[in-house]
């Protein structure tokens, strides 16, 4: 089964991919997540190219928010500021800054915004 197989797959992608905002994009890991501040705190269980991930989200400002820091089990990401010329984008770390951060579990991914 793929995620993008099937009516629930093709949903499934849509709330990771554009709602919490998580996606691989060539070499890079996008994270632009569009959520409103009464989901701070949120946690979702997901993988990334199979090494399970928990990704926390903490909302400090009202909405519009935008990704200000990216935590991977403790260490803060170099994260660059994608392009959108609706809103404020969100941001872009290379899979090569992401991956030796990864262990085989469990991983916390903590995407602070504001």
């Amino acid at each position: 089964w793929r995620i993008y197989s099937s009516g629930p797959g093709i949903l499934i992608n849509q709330i990771v991919s554009n709602f919490l905002g998580l996606r691989l994009w060539y070499n890079d890991v996008v994270i632009d997540p569009v959520l409103p501040k009464q989901l701070n705190g949120l946690r979702f269980d997901f993988s990334l190219d199979e090494k399970p991930i928990t990704v926390i989200y903490s909302i400090a400002g009202d909405e519009p928010t935008s990704v200000q820091s990216v935590t991977i089990n403790g260490t803060e990401t170099g994260c660059r500021r994608d392009h959108n010329p609706y809103r404020t984008a969100g941001v872009r770390i290379p899979r090569v800054e992401v991956y030796p951060l990864l262990t085989d579990g469990p991983n916390h991914i903590l995407v602070s915004l504001a």
